[in-house]
């Protein structure tokens, strides 16, 4: 009887265990119910932060090569405002220096005066000289590919920079407030995601209760059948007993009343 009692004792405790499980697993499931609605606002979430921070960062490039277009501009005009004064200076002196070669009475070949009063020094110094000049117009070329440069390059960033504007746009956000707009929503991408991560734990401990609830309701019913086993072993012994009992009683019946009591017997004999 004791090892059925103990069966039974068991079999409480195992069904408590159960019922523990079983609302552990419905909070669990309650809990985890928001996990695909908040997958998805957390992938639409992510898709916006990425298309601001390509924005923001597209636009901040702009900026940037803007002003440096409009500094390589300034550069380029001054070159070539410098080169076409040396080139005028230049060719200014190509006169004078023609001129110092002629001689009295001969042809000037540029105005035909043969008459030379004002002649410059052949031996003078005269500027620009053809080298400076090369290294002038060497200078303006250069700036000059640096300026096309930039302009390609702020022309290229700035066609980006109306594609990522339109995609912002079919998000209804104002690209003056795409700034704000984009830390109020990186501030919800990471609640989101710290959520998720929490509800993912969850979503864990809930698949290893049910795995638990399974193992614990096959030995619940391993533990009934032996119960049942017990039981049937008890009850099979208790029906013997009550029958051997019956026998013995029936027996006793038959046999005097004064025989039945073994002091009295023994005196009978002697």
């Amino acid at each position: 009887y004791s090892g059925l009692r103990k069966m039974e004792i068991q079999c409480t405790n195992e069904t408590e265990t159960l019922h523990a499980i079983t609302l552990e697993m419905d909070r669990l499931e309650r809990q985890v119910a928001s996990f695909d609605l908040k997958l998805e606002a957390l992938s639409g979430v992510t898709e916006q932060c990425r298309v601001l921070k390509e924005f923001l960062a597209i636009h901040h490039s702009l900026q940037l090569l803007e002003t440096e277009t409009d500094m390589k501009e300034q550069q380029f005009k001054t070159a070539k405002a410098e080169y076409m004064a040396l080139e005028k200076e230049w060719f200014n002196n190509q006169a004078r220096v023609l001129a110092a070669h002629l001689h009295d009475g001969e042809a000037c070949p540029v105005c035909g005066s043969v008459e030379h009063p004002d002649k410059i020094d052949a031996k003078q110094t005269v500027y620009p000289t053809k080298e400076e000049l090369e290294k002038s117009k060497t200078i303006l070329n250069q700036v000059d590919g640096e300026y096309r440069d930039s302009i390609a390059k702020r022309n290229a960033i700035s066609e980006q920079f109306a594609s990522v504007t339109l995609g912002i746009a079919s998000f209804g956000i104002d690209g003056q407030q795409a700034k704000e707009v984009y830390a109020s929503i990186e501030e919800s991408r990471v609640n989101l995601d710290a959520e998720l991560g929490l509800l993912r734990k969850d979503k864990e401990s809930l698949l290893k209760l049910k795995r638990k609830h399974q193992e614990k309701m096959i030995e619940m019913k391993e533990l009934e059948v032996k119960k049942a086993e017990a039981a049937n072993t008890y009850h099979e012994a208790d029906s013997s007993y009550e029958k051997s009992k019956a026998i013995f009683e029936h027996k006793l019946q038959a046999i005097p009343a004064e025989l039945r009591i073994l002091s009295q017997l023994v005196q009978k004999i002697e």
